[in-house]
């Protein structure tokens, strides 16, 4: 009767470390799940980083040409404004001159 006992106690534990292990299994196979849903969010959001990050940088691109193209630009209209003048300072002094010498004549 004793060793019957013992042996159904052993392997009540058995059955009951089965159990463990079986419910220690499916918590595993629980998480391995959750972290292949995480890892596929992660390369989502890397490949969403990625994308707005070639675009930052065609934007930081464009950006540095149109304040090329600005530079470039005052730069023509200080040249214009410059020759345009001293058109207009050679004008003025010609005409002081022509009204000197018209008066002196």
């Amino acid at each position: 009767m004793k060793k019957a006992y013992n042996l159904n106690s052993r392997i009540g534990k058995e059955i009951s470390d089965m159990r463990m292990i079986n419910d220690n299994n499916t918590f595993i196979e629980s998480l391995k799940d959750q972290m292949k849903d995480v890892s596929i969010e992660i390369q989502h959001a890397e490949t969403i980083y990625q994308e707005k990050h070639q675009k930052l940088l065609q934007l930081q691109k464009k950006l540095k040409q149109i304040e090329l193209h600005k530079e470039k630009a005052l730069e023509d209209f200080k040249q214009k404004y410059k020759k345009h003048s001293q058109k207009l300072t050679d004008e003025i002094n010609s005409r002081k001159l022509g009204g000197k010498n018209a008066k002196s004549l």
